[in-house]
């Protein structure tokens, strides 16, 4: 409305004319709505109908399902027309090794042995380990610890352990 023609007195101020993108939009507004509601009236029917002690609960169960689908595509192509403000998050979640400790927090990293070389230096401790263990679990014999004692008293006296 321009100031230079006003309107007459008594006459309401012409309404200015309606974009048409504005009203496909108020109308894409309505219709999703009104899909909405259906949508709440049909999903409480299904589960009356899976809810119901005599009936198939699958196929109410299924339909409620499809129902949820078609719904979400409809209501999806709706608020694109009626630029409704929407939000889609994705979480991607990405692995990545952990970081190296630094060499001196963790000595390890400092120096690399040789496995062979752990092995060297261990074996004789197992070795004795493993013989303590057996020493101890195998029954004593005293015939066997006497003629033991003997022979090496025999040793010590210079005498040779196995005579002519």
């Amino acid at each position: 409305m321009t100031t230079l023609n006003p309107p007459a007195s008594g006459q309401m101020p012409a309404q200015p004319a309606e974009n048409p993108d504005e009203a496909l939009r108020r109308l894409a507004g309505k219709r999703l709505a009104e899909y909405l509601d259906i949508g709440v009236g049909l999903a409480t029917e299904c589960s009356r109908l899976a809810s119901a002690r005599k009936r198939d609960h699958l196929g109410p169960i299924t339909a409620a399902a499809r129902l949820f689908n078609s719904n979400a595509r409809v209501a999806q192509a709706l608020a694109l027309v009626a630029l409704v403000e929407r939000r889609q998050r994705t979480i991607v979640e990405r692995i990545q090794p952990p970081k190296p400790d630094p060499a001196q927090l963790n000595s390890t990293n400092e120096r690399k042995e040789d496995p062979e070389e752990i092995r060297r230096r261990l074996e004789p401790r197992i070795l004795g380990i493993v013989a303590r263990i057996q020493a101890r679990d195998q029954p004593s014999n005293p015939h066997a610890e006497a003629h033991a004692r003997a022979t090496e008293e025999w040793e010590a006296e210079g005498n040779d352990p196995y005579p002519p």
